[in-house]
């Protein structure tokens, strides 16, 4: 009797299946979101923990995707450039990217109002508040997106941008109800970055059938993992609503759709699983398993067979060529350089030295020659000695002196210390230390560890 009953449900849950696999079919829509780079180009590589995203490896995934279903939707938040350090040879390889992964809708964001139209490519934008006459520039962007089954909106608000965009009070509702209207039978899906306050406020009064929303973190925010450590952060209640983000710097990718759906029948029958332990074993998703689910970290697999090999082999080639300007520069003043290099510290420091020697700081030159980065500006300056200070290391060629972290490094250019060597050291702050010892290059980075393995007499600090 026991076994019919189980019978009995497994037969119920396939029809289930099939019924619901129907109604997926009819309504669910499988999508990537990326967004909010921020001039996040490519991870370092300096901590496996920090060796997350980049351009490259949103490719890789996208075309992945793609290979297996021809109806993907990928959706770009946009706000990829970085608005408080900017970085023109970045800008443009991110843009050139992106053209090359061809979202099928990309949103005008702030990054992208803040540099102008110059900042946009060739793919397909859109912005649902766009003030069209202060904008004629932006003739390009899409006020909506469409197809025979999908209509896409773009919303995007902050109030330093009130000439260019409008506010959800100025008369959008109209406008977006001609919109539903004429649109009616499609699915609609709404690209937002603003406050959560004025979404609320626009769910209220339309309905969509997704939702994503651009990255909270304020601009400038220094690169953090807290999103990979607690997923939930990307997701939040609005209105009643589940809402997800995509995560910050471009580290991972939010994906929807139809998710895979507990036990098969043929666990059911293999394992003869009774009805209550089968019910008690397919619960629904809780809420973080839900958004861990909904993310794929862009881990180091994804640099693997990347679309883009000859993109950042052009990117490489033009920083290189910065960079042989910027050391050109940098060597006019290393003859009068206040910094002295490691040397002609050993004379008079000879145990420090040899524990210097015997660290991995010694060799913080080699690390970047290993991994082909010492001609990359945004590596070189945590591997040797002044890079952010006139008179310090300019090329191997013309201050090899200066190469590695160095005792220059923490206490300061010595060369007035080697004339008057009663010049006394100052103190050792541990901001010193997190200049490079930080959340991208150090994740793990803490001081009492990691200051005993260079402790070389008397700590100041």
């Amino acid at each position: 009797m026991a076994k019919k009953k189980t019978h009995l449900y497994v037969f119920c849950y396939f029809v289930f299946c099939i019924t619901t696999k129907t109604l997926l079919a009819q309504t669910a829509f499988n999508w990537l979101a990326y967004g909010d780079l921020r001039g996040y180009f490519e991870p370092c590589g300096c901590d496996p923990k920090s060796d997350l995203g980049g351009v490259a490896r949103i490719a890789t995934l996208v075309q992945r995707e793609r290979s297996t279903n021809k109806n993907l939707l990928v959706f770009d938040l946009g706000n990829n450039y970085n608005t408080i350090k900017k970085n023109q040879i970045k800008r443009k390889y991110i843009q050139k990217a992106f053209d090359e992964i061809k979202p099928t809708v990309s949103l005008v964001n702030r990054a992208e109002i803040s540099y102008g139209p110059e900042s946009l490519g060739e793919r397909t934008y859109v912005l649902s508040n766009l003030i069209r006459s202060n904008n004629k520039k932006y003739a390009k962007v899409l006020d909506f997106y469409e197809d025979e089954k999908y209509l896409v909106l773009g919303f995007y608000w902050q109030q330093d941008h009130f000439s260019q965009v409008l506010s959800w009070d100025t008369g959008l509702k109209q406008k977006w109800s001609e919109w539903f209207k004429k649109n009616s039978k499609k699915q609609k899906i709404l690209l937002y970055s603003g406050p959560s306050s004025t979404l609320g406020e626009i769910i209220k009064t339309f309905s969509f059938d997704l939702i994503i929303k651009s990255n909270e973190k304020p601009p400038g925010t220094p690169v953090s993992f807290d999103e990979q450590d607690n997923p939930s952060l990307l997701s939040k209640f609005v209105s009643g609503q589940s809402i997800k983000m995509v995560p910050w710097g471009g580290l991972g990718v939010l994906r929807g759709g139809q998710l895979s759906e507990g036990l098969s029948i043929k666990e059911i029958m293999s394992q003869n699983i009774s009805s209550d332990t089968f019910i008690q074993k397919t619960p629904a998703l809780s809420f973080q398993e839900d958004i861990e689910r909904s993310i794929t970290w862009l881990v180091p697999s994804y640099s693997t067979g990347t679309p883009l090999k000859s993109l950042i082999k052009e990117y490489e080639k033009e920083s290189s060529q910065e960079f042989e300007i910027t050391t050109k520069e940098r060597a006019l003043n290393i003859e009068d350089s206040l910094f002295v290099g490691a040397q002609a510290c050993q004379g008079c420091h000879p145990q420090a030295f040899e524990i210097w020697s015997k660290s991995k700081h010694a060799h913080a030159y080699e690390t970047l020659q290993k991994k082909n980065r010492e001609t990359n500006l945004d590596c070189i300056s945590c591997h040797v000695v002044g890079w952010d200070q006139k008179g310090g290391f300019a090329s191997i060629k013309t201050s090899p002196h200066l190469a590695n972290i160095q005792c220059e490094n923490c206490h300061g250019p010595r060369k007035e210390h080697i004339i008057n060597p009663s010049l006394k050291l100052g103190n050792i702050s541990l901001e010193e230390c997190k200049k490079c010892h930080n959340a991208v290059h150090s994740p793990t980075f803490n001081k009492k560890t990691f200051w005993a393995k260079i402790f070389h007499g008397k700590e100041t600090g």
